[in-house]
Order: structure tokens, then sequence, then C-alpha cells
């Protein structure tokens, strides 16, 4: 409960930060740009590619999105090569208009 109040407390003083961290476009840019901000946390990865968050959980496990652990070991940072992939796929298979 702590955690989520200073959570929203932060998005509410930092409302462009809040909308940042959701924007798939933004997102996508972040992933072409590379480097190390281009690895993104789970939720980020379910935003850009639009599907839900447990959706991306058990493509981590599955190895069909690799990772690595952020510092602490205790979250997981997707390949950005990977999600490229994905995003691109997903586009393939939409019909064009």
């Amino acid at each position: 409960m702590i955690a989520y109040a200073l959570s929203s407390r932060y998005h509410l003083a930092n409302p462009t930060k809040a909308s940042q961290m959701d924007d798939p476009a933004e997102l996508e840019r972040r992933l072409r740009a590379g480097g190390d901000r281009a690895w993104l946390r789970p939720g980020e990865i379910a935003a850009v590619l639009r599907v839900s968050r447990s959706t991306v959980g058990n493509w981590l496990a599955a190895g069909k999105i690799r990772y690595r652990m952020k510092a602490g070991g205790i979250q997981r940072l997707g390949n950005p090569v990977d999600v490229l992939r994905l995003l691109d796929e997903s586009r393939e298979d939409q019909p064009s208009e």
C-alpha cells in the first residue's frame, strides 16, 4: 500500500513522466534508439506490443523474449532485439488498409 501511494504521488507530481512510461510510440523510439535504455521492463513491453503483462511474463519464461536481470536481481529487462522482432511481426500480421 505504501509503495502504491508513493508511486501515485510521484506520477501526480510528474504527469509527463507517467504518460511517457505507457506511451507505445515513446517506448518504440527507445527500442529503436538502442543503448541501455532500450531494455524494457515487462509492463513496458506489454504496452508497446499491446498484450497483457501476463503474456509478456509467459514469453519471458518460455524464452520467446530473452532478458537480463536488473541490478539487485529483482526485475527482468526484455532484450530490445526480441521485442522489436515481435513488434515487426505483429505489424506484418495486420492487414494493410
